[in-house]
């Protein structure tokens, strides 16, 4: 019955991280579309695809909780292995992605509107991700559930890659050439670490 109770609350911390992960993808992605920042863009990219890793750590999550049965005697707990397995895929794709992207941009010219509310986008982004991150990771070790784990390390990566967002469009504010692309590489490298 413990193993079941650790299951539920891991998937319920998947379903609440989604949730404000979904909440950041899109108000970064609205925020800078109108403000024109690419960088808020690929973040907003980003975000989306966290909401695939964290979708796909609560399916392991979930196939793991299954009693054992007669084709699996022992239980399906190595779903979630599986499932932490995929996620590192996952993450490397994403900073494959983002890299071929800031490469692009280095070539781009700066044109940003409304850099007051980017700001402030990339601020509650960098919040919110740290929170959840710190959470879900706490969780995942008093736990014991690498799914949970991993997901709160992408959140981490995904709050450094805001604080790089924050300093581009500061830099981009004030026309400095290449920072979209330069940051949008350091990105990535951290990503690839990670994955």
């Amino acid at each position: 019955m413990k193993k079941q109770n650790v299951f539920k609350e891991g998937y319920r911390i998947s379903l609440l991280a989604g949730l404000a992960t979904l909440f950041l993808a899109l108000l970064k992605a609205l925020v800078g579309y109108f403000s024109g920042s690419l960088l808020l863009i690929s973040d907003a990219m980003h975000s989306a695809s966290d909401l695939l890793v964290i979708f796909t750590a609560a399916i392991g999550i979930k196939i793991a909780s299954k009693a054992p049965d007669e084709r699996f005697p022992y239980g399906y707990y190595k779903a979630e292995n599986l499932a932490t397995l995929f996620i590192s895929f996952l993450i490397f794709f994403a900073g494959y992605e983002i890299a071929m992207e800031g490469y692009k941009k280095l070539y781009a010219i700066p044109s940003l509107k409304i850099p007051y509310i980017a700001i402030l986008t990339a601020i509650i982004s960098i919040a919110v991700s740290y929170v959840i991150a710190i959470h879900i990771c706490k969780v995942g070790k008093r736990q014991g559930m690498q799914s949970l784990i991993a997901v709160g390390h992408e959140r981490k990566v995904d709050a450094i890659s805001s604080i790089f967002v924050l300093m581009g469009i500061t830099l981009d504010f004030y026309n400095v050439r290449y920072v979209e692309g330069i940051f949008s590489i350091g990105i990535s490298i951290l990503i690839l670490e990670l994955a």
